[in-house]
């Protein structure tokens, strides 16, 4: 086994610390709140277009998973009532 020497600790030690300076420095280039880079999807999304079409969205793709899911069942059900009005085809 390799034993540390005092200068394998000062090496990381400085790697580490260069580490997170490089990670506050990237940081620092994203602000967030910044409304230049709070344009287009994300600023039509929060406005009540944006709200009303997400309603819609989400709606529909409940109905649409809905009916997937259901979709077996359904069709049995329906196969069911048919055959007990036309009677039973062999």
């Amino acid at each position: 086994m390799k034993k540390r020497g005092a200068t394998d600790s000062k090496g990381n030690k400085n790697q580490q610390e260069k580490s997170k300076k490089d990670e506050e420095n990237k940081l620092e280039l994203a602000p967030l709140d910044d409304d230049s880079h709070n344009q287009g999807f994300g600023e039509w999304l929060r406005s009540s277009d944006g709200v009303d079409m997400m309603r819609l969205f989400v709606l529909a793709n409940s109905l649409v998973v809905f009916v997937t899911m259901a979709w077996p069942n359904m069709q049995e059900a329906v196969n069911i009532i048919r055959d007990m009005f036309m009677g039973e085809e062999e």
